[in-house]
């Protein structure tokens, strides 16, 4: 009979969600995926590892709280939901006695609270998403401002978009994402990523039109090609249409720089010693 793998990722579920294995779930969860591992490995729970339930130690005591018609089965569910340290929190409601709501009025108001999100007809503060379907508080925010839809906001559809996508047009035609655009241009995406963080436009960033003028040359050794002088090997390539490493292999051999370029008309003959 087969023996399991030794390393083999074994399927944990953590609020019935499965994980393909700890690290999965540590890295869901923000938690260091080592740390998860040693606390298993000591008797916690899967859940308790990556810090969704009390530890072993305060789960027997641990008390549940609704907040805003929202259960949360302990305080620290309540802290990790309204972005509130778990040890202001227990001051205020265990040692002060301070009621739960109240308690949490330093934080009302926050962006998290007025954001909302409409999934399949009911309602939800980000803060309530996030405890609901364990989405960060940034990440639901994120997916909004890319103009997800409610359900994938929240992770119950996927978007099969690129990462970061905005619909752009470029030359009266219409791509779902300056990626797409990058791709069909010919023009690798993080060149035209680098180039609009430097100011350039896209249809710059993309070639189509001519760099602004503060862009920077490329540096080297000026060459002329068919009377015109070009300030570096690499722009006589480009101009030309040759790569640039095609261009410098052939004035090693001996061509001229028209003959490098291969220019109409010219031959690439070796040259006769």
């Amino acid at each position: 009979m087969p023996s399991k793998a030794k390393n083999a990722p074994c399927e944990i579920v953590i609020d019935g969600k499965p994980y393909r294995s700890k690290t999965a779930a540590a890295n869901a969860y923000g938690v260091s995926p080592k740390k998860v591992a040693d606390r298993m490995r000591a008797g916690w729970t899967a859940a308790q590892a990556v810090g969704f339930a009390l530890p072993p130690t305060q789960a027997k005591s641990a008390v549940a709280y609704t907040v805003e018609g929202v259960f949360y089965a302990s305080l620290r569910q309540v802290a990790l939901a309204y972005d509130i340290a778990i040890a202001t929190l227990h001051r205020r409601v265990v040692e002060q006695q301070i009621p739960i709501e109240k308690a949490l009025d330093a934080t009302q108001g926050s962006p998290w609270d007025r954001l909302r999100v409409t999934v399949d007809d009911i309602d939800y503060t980000y803060r309530q998403a996030n405890v609901h379907f364990k989405v960060r508080l940034e990440t639901l925010r994120d997916r909004a401002d890319r103009g997800l839809t409610p359900r994938q906001i929240v992770g119950l559809d996927v978007d099969e978009r690129p990462h970061n996508s905005q619909p752009v047009s470029v030359e009266e035609r219409d791509f779902v994402s300056t990626h797409a655009a990058a791709t069909h241009y010919g023009v690798s995406p993080k060149t035209v990523s680098s180039r609009q963080k430097r100011g350039w436009t896209l249809t710059q960033a993309l070639g189509v039109d001519k760099p602004p003028a503060s862009a920077n040359v490329r540096k080297g050794t000026p060459i002329t090609v068919a009377e015109v002088v070009y300030p570096s090997h690499y722009q006589a390539a480009k101009a030309h249409g040759v790569k640039q490493t095609t261009f410098n292999n052939r004035l090693a051999r001996g061509l001229t720089p028209e003959l490098a370029a291969g220019l109409p008309g010219t031959s690439l003959q070796e040259p006769t010693p």
